[in-house]
């Protein structure tokens, strides 16, 4: 059985083979994720996900720690940007929903239309206040 510590250590080794810099945001990301852990008292939770190797489509929390163990393809960094929606159900303009984000954009669209929300597809009109979207064209 691996350890706790064996098991960080793989996954800072996976900052550095991956990405070469030991010092951005995947450093911090994984430092502030190893405290919550430990506090959590949810080390061996991890451990056993990965001996167990329990692989995932998604990554609703948007951990770090689980994209470099290899057990999400997504990265919760790299091109997966988040905003705060501001205004969640924002006004309607002939069956087109628009969203107004933290940054002053907009998002214009039908209700029904799916967006990536805290991890996972969602329509337009059940996004709530505080949702976080992943930018890819806004």
């Amino acid at each position: 059985m691996i350890t706790w510590p064996e098991l960080k250590k793989i996954a800072v080794q996976a900052i550095v083979k991956q990405f070469k810099d030991c010092s951005g945001d995947y450093v911090k990301r994984l430092k502030y994720e190893f405290e919550q852990i430990a506090l959590q008292g949810a080390e061996d939770y991890w451990i056993d996900l990965y001996e167990q190797q329990q692989h995932t489509a998604t990554n609703p929390n948007g951990l770090v720690l689980p994209f470099l163990l290899r057990l999400t393809n997504v990265n919760p960094i790299k091109g997966n940007k988040k905003i705060i929606i501001a205004d969640p159900k924002g006004e309607t303009e002939d069956d087109i929903l628009i969203i107004e984000l933290e940054n002053g954009k907009e998002i214009k669209a039908s209700p029904d239309t799916h967006i990536m929300a805290d991890g996972v597809f969602k329509k337009l009109s059940d996004l709530k206040q505080g949702d976080n979207i992943n930018i890819v064209n806004f």
